[in-house]
């Protein structure tokens, strides 16, 4: 039986996605919500629950490109739903 781990996301092109921005991009939550295909509030939650690092400047929420490619290398399953 093939069990889909808790709170993962799966690779369909995402380093594609990924590989068109700098090393030193800082992304908002929404374009990171677009890149893994899920919705804003999933992304929301990632941070929420320390699963997504990100900096925080009065109510301004960034996501730098090594926070997202680390959170990736730990949560990305490929294959098929």
């Amino acid at each position: 039986m093939n069990i889909k781990p808790e709170n993962t996301v799966y690779d369909d092109g995402v380093r594609d996605r990924l590989s068109k921005f700098k090393e030193d991009y800082m992304f908002l939550l929404r374009e990171i919500a677009a890149i893994l295909k899920v919705s804003l509030r999933t992304v929301q939650r990632r941070c929420h629950d320390g699963k997504l690092a990100y900096l925080k400047v009065e109510r301004a929420v960034r996501v730098s490109r090594s926070a997202l490619l680390e959170y990736i290398e730990t949560y990305l399953v490929v294959g098929k739903a």
